[in-house]
């Protein structure tokens, strides 16, 4: 853990103290005062849609408007096919249910998050019939009694298993678009005409498609023929719809059409291609780190249209997105900073029972394929909307960067699923890796780490937070990042020693109220444990982050803990290193060429201290190093105040 104490002096700030304090933060500057401009109210005009996201506004509920007639039900889709093909014709088939799922319990919750992320799935908390008439961040539905159990909403394939959640098939529904005339007749149908030009016929439908139907299907819709004359250079003649203004009739006519947009720039804000269809949703999310914009990598984006069509992507290392399918109307686009290796949550979202999701935005209309968004720290409110985006962002990438770092060095990764949870304020950050387990003393153990425990003591056993981590007002990104390196190397841990090494490791800091100090520990400690998790997270910390302490020259933390060891033990530079409770024991740092991968190889469940460490790296890897087994004892056991 790191302790993160904060001093607003002209200097810097001190790193000291504990496996789950494991983090002190350095370097707290003033907040940037510069507000930037959210733009997002002419996105569908721009080719590339901006939405800065600084001084974040509450977006406010969702407003619903009338329930529409539903165009993709087997029923009216079946009678659009009688209409066209006639009535022998084979009936169509369900593609996808339409589900309501009804979660009364937190377990329910925690079951869709993780559901709708393995899936690839989207869930959305308002039902997909209805008319929006109002954009906003959620919609809570009358019906429920607590607001955290509303209800959620998806479009499924029909082979996918659901979730052990209660639900309700609303509807059974054909989503094969590839028959646009049979649409076209059932938006009409059910008083969906609106929507066939853009939605139905992505503006309008060329003539090799139109002729690919049968004579009878363009009798029975009494489509014209095709105008004799050419159209004009750079356009080509498109199949739509018109109504009839004084008997409200159907017709269909042809229109001479631009044959292709105007191609988009080569590359997008993050360096990324951008799709030629513009159709295509596509784009780049960023966040400021403390010089520049960088991508958020592996961020869950969704996405959706008018009606049931949605898909979930990711980000990539560069914050670049896309999805290959068409899209048109009315497209929502939301970003959800989780995925499968975490969920980045926070105390002031949702209670941190949900994973941290922004609105982007609405578009009206194409082009979607070059969208930007950027969550900068430049929020004078640091309990802001942008704030979160800002901490949620850099979770992300600090928990990728580290499972590249980690796999590329041999070090085991941390599992995967992780709760992180983020909270505004200036207090420490710990691994307690709680989910699912039953350690009744978790707020205790979280309340000495200055984590708002008041705000989450209510939450069921798979919400509760593996890592935490907290940002002051005005914290640089290093410095919340160094911490979160510092957490994923206790995660690794974790994951090679399991939860009964795990348990008395939480104790020894609710009993010491911290790490506790040398020769004054409250009993029920376990000082052992404490020194060796702290070494390793102090390690991971300067080694994959840029962490000062666990680095060269930062041998002590509460004179017991050996923040620098495995620095030592590693690196070639030769320093003092000197007992803190006795002078006498000192010596030169004459050890080197382990690896992070032998470090981490050397722990088990029976290795509980520094002695056990060194006992168990001697005998599995010295031969591999340029050290003798003698000079190896003597530098550790100088680095080991308890013997």
């Amino acid at each position: 853990m790191r302790f993160k104490k904060v001093i607003f002096i002209v200097i810097s700030v001190c790193a000291l103290t504990s496996l789950f304090y494991s983090c002190l933060k350095e370097d707290i500057l003033e907040p940037n005062q510069v507000k930037l401009q959210q733009e997002n109210s002419t996105t569908q005009l721009s080719p590339q849609a901006i939405f800065q996201k600084d001084d974040v506004d509450d977006e406010g509920k969702i407003i619903l408007g009338n329930k529409r007639n539903n165009p993709f039900t087997i029923v009216n889709i079946n009678q659009a096919k009688t209409i066209l093909y006639g009535i022998n014709a084979p009936n169509k088939m369900a593609t996808h249910r339409y589900v309501k799922f009804m979660p009364n319990i937190q377990d329910h919750l925690a079951i869709l998050e993780d559901w709708e992320t393995q899936e690839e799935i989207p869930l959305f908390d308002f039902p997909l019939e209805y008319e929006i008439l109002s954009d906003g961040e959620s919609y809570i539905d009358p019906a429920v009694t607590d607001s955290i159990y509303t209800y959620q909403y998806a479009s499924i394939p029909i082979e996918t298993e659901l979730p052990e959640v209660p639900y309700e098939v609303i509807d059974d529904l054909h989503l094969d678009t590839s028959d646009p005339l049979l649409l076209a007749e059932s938006f009409w149908l059910t008083d969906n005409k609106d929507d066939i030009n853009e939605y139905v016929f992505h503006g309008g439908l060329s003539k090799g498609l139109v002729e690919s139907y049968g004579d009878d299907v363009i009798q029975a819709l009494l489509i014209p023929e095709i105008p004799d004359e050419p159209c004009p250079p750079g356009y080509e003649w498109k199949l739509v719809i018109e109504v009839e203004p004084d008997t409200g009739e159907r017709i269909f006519k042809w229109e001479c059409m631009p044959v292709d947009p105007p191609p988009p720039p080569p590359t997008n804000a993050c360096g990324c291609p951008i799709p030629a269809n513009p159709r295509n949703p596509a784009g780049c999310v960023r966040v400021f780190d403390d010089a520049a914009f960088i991508g958020v990598e592996i961020a869950m984006v969704k996405v959706k249209d008018t009606w049931f069509s949605s898909d979930i992507t990711y980000t990539d290392a560069n914050g670049c997105w896309r999805v290959n399918e068409n899209y048109s109307g009315k497209v929502w686009m939301w970003v959800k900073f989780k995925n499968q290796n975490v969920k980045a949550r926070d105390v002031g979202f949702w209670l941190s029972l949900f994973a941290v999701r922004d609105y982007v935005g609405k578009f009206t209309s194409p082009p979607y394929n070059n969208i930007l968004v950027s969550y900068s720290n430049s929020s004078s409110n640091n309990s802001s909307k942008a704030r979160k985006y800002w901490a949620a962002a850099h979770t992300l990438n600090t928990v990728n960067q580290y499972r590249n770092a980690a796999a590329a060095s041999g070090v085991p990764l941390p599992p995967t699923g992780l709760n992180w949870t983020n909270a505004a304020g200036g207090g420490g950050a710990a691994t307690p890796m709680l989910k699912g387990q039953l350690f009744s003393s978790w707020p205790s153990f979280l309340a000495v780490f200055l984590f708002p425990v008041d705000i989450i003591y209510f939450l069921s056993l798979p919400h509760l937070p593996d890592i935490v981590n907290q940002y002051a007002s005005g914290e640089t990104t290093s410095n919340f990042t160094d911490a979160g390196f510092h957490e994923l190397g206790h995660a690794s841990h974790y994951g090679l020693v399991g939860e009964s090494y795990w348990f008395s490791y939480r104790n020894h800091i609710i009993n010491n109220n911290g790490y506790g100090s040398f020769g004054n520990f409250n009993p029920g400690s376990n000082p052992g444990r404490v020194a060796l998790g702290e070494a390793i997270g102090n390690f991971t910390g300067a080694t994959f982050g840029s962490s000062f302490s666990g680095g060269e020259f930062f041998e002590w933390i509460n004179n017991f803990i050996p923040a620098g060891l495995m620095w030592d033990i590693v690196d070639t530079p030769i320093d003092i290193v000197t007992d803190p409770n006795n002078p006498a024991i000192t010596g030169p740092d004459n050890i080197s060429g382990f690896t992070p991968a032998m470090i981490f190889g050397s722990l088990t469940p029976n290795v509980n201290d520094i002695r056990d460490f060194r006992d168990r790296s001697r005998t599995l890897f010295i031969g591999s190093t340029p050290n003798t087994p003698a000079a190896y004892n003597t530098f550790v056991d100088i680095y080991d105040v308890f013997n």
